[in-house]
C-alpha cells in the first residue's frame, strides 16, 4: 500500500509529474509485468537496501544474480516470493504477474541454484 501512497505524495506534495518516475515509485515494492528499466532499478534498489536479519541471505542472492543481469536479480526475488506464497500474508497480484512475465520471457533460466 505504501508504494501507491508514496507515488501520490511524490506527485501532489513534491510536484513530480514525470510518469516514468511516478510509476517506478508506484511499483517499487511489487514490480509488475513489463516493467520499465527505471522501475526495475528502483525495485532492486528497494530490495538491496534491506538490512533486517531475515533478509540478509536473500539480499546476498539478489546481489549475486545482479552480476549477470537486472532481470535475473528481479526474477530471483519474484521466484522467492512465488515459492513462499503460502507463507505470505499476500502475494500481490502485480508481483505474481511480474513473476509470470519474467518466467515467460525465459528469465527463469537464470534462477540461482
Amino acid at each position: 500500500m505504501h508504494q501507491k501512497v508514496s507515488a501520490f505524495i511524490a506527485e501532489k506534495v513534491f510536484n513530480i509529474k514525470n510518469r516514468i518516475i511516478l510509476e517506478a515509485i508506484g511499483y517499487h515494492t511489487t514490480s509488475r509485468k513489463n516493467p520499465s528499466i527505471t522501475e526495475i532499478e528502483v525495485f532492486l534498489a528497494d530490495k538491496l537496501s534491506w538490512k533486517a536479519d531475515w533478509s540478509r541471505k536473500l539480499v546476498r542472492e539478489i546481489r549475486e544474480a545482479l552480476k549477470d543481469s537486472k532481470e535475473k536479480a528481479i526474477f530471483h526475488y519474484l521466484s522467492y516470493l512465488n515459492s513462499n506464497k503460502e507463507n505470505l500474508q499476500l502475494f500481490h497480484k502485480d508481483s505474481m504477474e511480474a513473476y509470470y512475465y519474467f518466467k515467460r520471457n525465459n528469465v527463469n533460466e537464470y534462477i540461482l541454484k
